[in-house]
């Protein structure tokens, strides 16, 4: 059987990056019946009595926090456990947080697993040149807008480091 592992945000966080890793499960799911799935996901300290996804293929650990500065340590000492077949990462670049160094730290993971010899997809969902940066929510000036776009590139080149970036 093979084993996959994806890290995404899922429900019941609530960003819309959580209900696309849930669609993504439930594909996985369904077209890939002789393949077992981790998912390490997100949790927040206020998190209760948590359903999770239910089949028995799936195994859902929550693993990382937004804002830490430790969630790369946390992931990639998990997949060396698990020891997938594929690695899969459902990430924007706000993934890991919206401070700026555990973002870029988070943005670290899958260049870190595919230079440890895991096979490594990134399905990348926004591109800091599209982004409106001068949106008073993304820059509040203009070094914020400076180091925003200098770190964006960065994580772009780090994230095309994967075996593939969708």
């Amino acid at each position: 059987m093979r084993k996959i592992v994806l890290i995404s945000t899922l429900p019941p966080i609530n960003t819309s990056l959580s209900e696309y890793g849930a669609f993504l499960v439930q594909g996985i799911i369904n077209i890939s019946k002789d393949t077992e799935i981790h998912v390490l996901a997100d949790f927040s300290e206020d998190m209760t009595d948590i359903k999770e996804m239910d089949n028995d293929r799936l195994n859902v650990t929550r693993i990382w926090k937004f804002n830490s500065w430790s969630n790369p340590i946390k992931i990639i000492k998990k997949l060396l456990e698990i020891k997938p077949d594929v690695v899969i990462f459902n990430l924007q670049f706000a993934s890991f947080g919206n401070s700026k160094i555990p973002a870029l730290l988070g943005l670290t993971t899958p260049l870190i697993a595919r230079r440890l010899g895991f096979k490594v997809i990134t399905v990348l969902h926004n591109i800091v040149d599209a982004m409106a940066l001068e949106e008073p929510y993304f820059a509040k000036n203009k070094l914020d807008r400076f180091l925003i776009q200098a770190g964006g590139h960065v994580a772009t080149r780090i994230l095309l480091q994967s075996t593939r970036l969708v």
